[in-house]
């Protein structure tokens, strides 16, 4: 809601115009103090008069005799209850009192005004001029300065999100084509186009040409990275298949050799070996045994390496679905959010362009409301409030504006 305040001088003039068209004064009917009054009371025995305000418990103090209830009561029936405790007190015979309002306490104004707060009371104050003194309700006093500025602030968030809208579309046809695996063919502007409000007022094709190269060199990478993993796949199992080989031959040579010393022994036992030669055929077999299970060791990391790098692979391709998947679902809370954004903002420009403007400047098409709050018995119950209703000190005003429902010409 567009809330403007009248200048110093503007608000002035309508207090004052509001004043001199108030209705009927007040009814000649004494009036009666609350709480928030300031009074001013002289007597015989002061060098001066004093000024003292209306306690929450209705009383004032006065140094010779104390506490003074004076809420509800009238100014002369203030004087007689100050003469007469005076009398008492013996201080003097005729005091003399004299008493007068100084300040009336503050009127209150809030709800749908520019400017919500404690205002003083104004002798024949009126709704009118409470409204008036309060800068006014937050459909008054609209400029056309201020709803030229307004209505450019509203065109320009309107192309804002326009772009918004057009480059979050793209996105979102990105990525659908990334899960789908699409040709980069059906990444096109026409792909998109029906998901912006005004896809001629935006860089269409160069929104989605973005798009399609980032998708590109997406997969460019990926096929990069599959490519790598692929070699590497291969060369790792090129070498298990060597190691296999060798395990192969490596095991007939560990035969070989626990054969030929098995018969060492057998030649040492019938004494036609030397004890280096058994020796010499127990380092060879020791040998190709421990050759044996360095290959096995090799074919085993290789077997490893190989699961590593599917796993990888793996992983990749379902981290990158997992990503896509969840930035599509931003994107599409994303356009909800633009879109709506951008429905209200049309709205709002519709008020202000052609006949919504003047139906915001015409005072038919807003309801005001009025609510009394007084700390007067009954004051309250007062429900027939208009602009001349006439107010009284510590009343609080509450207004409210309510729209009408406005025909703005398409």
């Amino acid at each position: 809601m567009i809330r403007l305040t009248l200048p110093g001088p503007a608000r002035l003039a309508a207090i004052m115009l509001a004043v001199s068209l108030a209705g009927a004064p007040l009814q000649a009917v004494p009036y009666r103090l609350i709480a928030g009054d300031r009074i001013e009371i002289a007597h015989a025995g002061m060098e001066a008069p004093v000024q003292l305000t209306v306690d929450t418990d209705g009383q004032v103090r006065l140094a010779e005799i104390g506490g003074i209830d004076v809420i509800g009561l009238t100014l002369d029936e203030v004087e007689a209850e100050i003469a007469a405790r005076v009398g008492e007190a013996g201080l003097y015979v005729d005091a003399r009192v004299n008493v007068v309002v100084a300040d009336y306490a503050p009127v209150v104004v809030t709800g749908d005004v520019a400017a919500p707060g404690r205002y003083d009371y104004l002798p024949g104050m009126t709704v009118a001029v409470a409204l008036a003194t309060s800068g006014g309700s937050e459909t008054l006093g609209l400029s056309q300065l201020d709803l030229a500025r307004t209505r450019a602030d509203a065109k320009s968030l309107l192309e804002t999100l326009n772009l918004d809208i057009a480059g979050a579309a793209a996105r979102l046809a990105r990525l659908e084509a990334a899960l789908e695996e699409a040709p980069l063919e059906t990444l096109t502007p026409e792909a998109v186009r029906g998901q912006v409000p005004s896809p001629g007022a935006v860089p269409l094709q160069a929104l989605v040409e973005t798009e399609r190269a980032l998708l590109r060199t997406e997969r460019e990478r990926a096929e990069m990275l599959m490519t790598s993993w692929e070699e590497e796949i291969r060369t790792i199992e090129a070498q298990k298949q060597l190691f296999d080989e060798r395990i192969v031959l490596q095991e007939e040579i560990v035969a070989n050799t626990a054969e030929a010393l098995r018969n060492a022994r057998e030649l040492q036992e019938r004494g036609l070996r030397t004890t280096a030669s058994l020796s010499s055929a127990e380092e060879r077999a020791s040998d190709a045994q421990a050759r044996a299970l360095e290959l096995e060791s090799a074919q085993i990391a290789a077997t490893r390496a190989i699961s590593d790098a599917r796993r990888a692979r793996a992983q990749f391709l379902a981290d990158r679905e997992r990503t896509n998947l969840a930035d599509l679902q931003s994107g599409r809370i994303e356009i909800d959010g633009l879109r709506l954004r951008h429905a209200r903002a049309l709205e709002q420009l519709a008020l202000l362009s052609g006949g919504g403007a003047g139906a915001l400047l015409d005072a038919t098409t807003v309801d005001l409301g009025y609510r009394l709050l007084s700390p007067r018995p009954g004051r309250d119950e007062i429900t027939e409030i208009d602009a001349q209703t006439p107010l009284l000190p510590g009343d609080t005003l509450i207004v409210t504006v309510t729209s009408r429902p406005l025909d703005i010409p398409s």
